[in-house]
């Protein structure tokens, strides 16, 4: 397990479930930024979503020092914005995306890296997606669906294209894993104009679709 990850989350819904994630595998926030938009003018994507980048760290590795050569002066390191942090990771948990021992977990977290103020080492960069089917419009062509389907995942058959369509609503399943972002957004909209639901997540390892 890295002690830093850095990870880039697609709106709001995606930085929930991304947080979520991450302190179930006992991670804390360590930093965050975001910026309104962002736009690809090698691919022509533009996303009106907001992009997140958020810093874990996690809870039981230890703080890397910093050498300092003697009689040199010392820079104060920067701070998180803890009060912020705090208040984000408030609203998830009144809003049930944490549960109040992640919350506790996390917060203890954060004040316990304000408090030691050190900078973390250089991080992995995570910035592949995947491009999930959560469920499927009411009165969405069905055939349209599955058409759609079998051309985003290559190489699947009618039946199993099918079977996916079919079981709209019920268990979420990957369509294309581990994409940049402009590919990730242009098959979101290629998708949902047949009438899915589309999500994009941050890449996890890929379950071949049977």
């Amino acid at each position: 397990m890295r002690d830093v990850v850095v990870m880039k989350f697609k709106g709001e819904r995606a930085l929930e479930r991304g947080l979520n994630a991450m302190a179930k595998k006992g991670y804390v926030v360590d930093q965050q930024a975001s910026r309104k938009a962002l736009y690809s003018a090698a691919t022509g994507v533009f996303t009106r979503k907001q992009i997140h980048t958020v810093t874990f760290r996690n809870q039981g590795s230890p703080v890397p020092a910093t050498p300092v050569a003697a009689g040199q002066a010392t820079n104060p390191a920067p701070r998180v914005d803890v009060i912020d942090q705090l208040e984000r990771l408030g609203k998830l948990r009144d809003s049930g995306v944490l549960t109040t021992e992640e919350f506790e977990a996390q917060k203890a977290g954060l004040l316990a890296g304000s408090s030691a103020g050190a900078v973390p080492a250089p991080a992995e960069v995570v910035d592949t997606w995947d491009v999930v089917f959560a469920d499927l419009v009411p009165g969405a062509s069905k055939l349209q669906a599955i058409k759609e389907v079998r051309e985003v995942v290559g190489g699947l058959g009618l039946a199993s294209a099918k079977r996916i369509i079919d079981g709209a609503g019920s268990e979420p399943t990957v369509l294309r894993a581990g994409v940049d972002s402009a590919v990730a957004d242009s098959l979101k909209r290629t998708l949902e104009s047949a009438g899915l639901v589309i999500e994009i997540r941050p890449a996890s390892p890929a379950v071949p679709i049977a």
